[in-house]
């Protein structure tokens, strides 16, 4: 090794491949959908552990 740097043939990119890749890298817009509140939270998790007998109740 002399320091020299690399003798290595930088890699050949066309045009369109970098705009190709560069729209599906960086193109994408940022979508955030809105979060549930606490109480639809809470009230989602009673429903799923509510035991068999008071689900009978509650309809």
């Amino acid at each position: 090794m002399n320091g020299k740097g690399s003798k290595r043939r930088p890699q050949q990119v066309d045009d369109a491949l970098v705009a190709e890749n560069w729209t599906r890298a960086f193109g994408k817009k940022a979508s955030y959908e809105e979060a549930p509140t606490l109480n639809d939270e809470m009230q989602q998790h009673q429903d799923k552990h509510l035991p068999w007998f008071l689900k009978e109740q509650a309809e």
